[in-house]
């Protein structure tokens, strides 16, 4: 993890398919590992099988690749279950929405570097190049993730934040902000950019720090993971 000038750590990279094979291995049973009550219907922590099987998911010699085709249900209990927390508000708690404030979210000022409306946490325009995003002219190009932090200049130029990676590419990533109606269907955060940004959740503009999108909870992606941050 690394630490941030406003108290809280955050994963240096997306939690990756090693790390969470580990925690599966450990035979963790939902109904005893903390999920909260808008998760109860989630009976397995496993990955989507159709999901994991898709042809943009990496196939071979993935351990270090982010893990994706989880729900954010699997999000937040791993992090729990590993002593951390899903990246949320700042000074503890759940986000009620998309909350594009360095003052509020965890996850948008690591990726800001605490200054609000930085486009990306590198510095400069937009680079389809520096964070696995694809290129404007001929989106979703990469299709496939890349292996997490391996791209040296996916993180922030500045010294305070530097060292986290990937939050503008690779994989969007669950945000524990969700609706709370109790159902499957509540609409929770996914932040950042992905291998497939502007041809699917984030529109046409791949990987702006400020950009979220919405999908369910119990849904899963092949360019959606996530990582974990600490409390507060």
């Amino acid at each position: 993890m690394v630490r941030l000038p406003e108290g809280y750590c955050i994963d240096s990279t997306e939690v990756t398919r090693a790390q969470y094979a580990a925690w599966l291995n450990g035979s963790p049973a939902p109904s005893t590992a903390g999920q909260i009550s808008e998760c109860a219907w989630n009976t397995t922590f496993t990955p989507d099988v159709t999901c994991m099987g898709s042809s943009s998911v990496c196939q071979s010699g993935c351990d270090n690749h982010p893990q994706v085709c989880v729900d954010w249900c699997d999000a937040y209990a791993y992090c729990q279950a590993v002593g951390k927390r899903l990246c949320g508000k700042i000074g503890g708690g759940s986000l009620p929405e998309i909350a594009s404030s360095a003052e509020v979210s965890q996850w948008y000022n690591a990726c800001t570097s605490h200054v609000q409306y930085r486009l990306y946490t590198y510095l400069g325009s937009y680079n389809a190049q520096a964070c696995n995003t694809p290129d404007y002219t001929y989106p979703g190009t990469n299709h496939m993730t890349l292996v997490v932090g391996s791209l040296a200049g996916c993180q922030s130029t500045d010294s305070g934040y530097a060292g986290v990676y990937d939050l503008n590419g690779n994989v969007a990533e669950w945000e524990d902000a969700c609706g709370i109606s109790g159902v499957t269907s509540d609409a929770c955060a996914c932040r950042g950019g992905s291998f497939l940004s502007s041809e699917s959740i984030h529109n046409d503009f791949p990987g702006l720090c400020g950009t979220g999108a919405v999908y369910y909870r119990n849904g899963t992606r092949v360019d959606i993971g996530f990582r974990c941050c600490s409390s507060p």
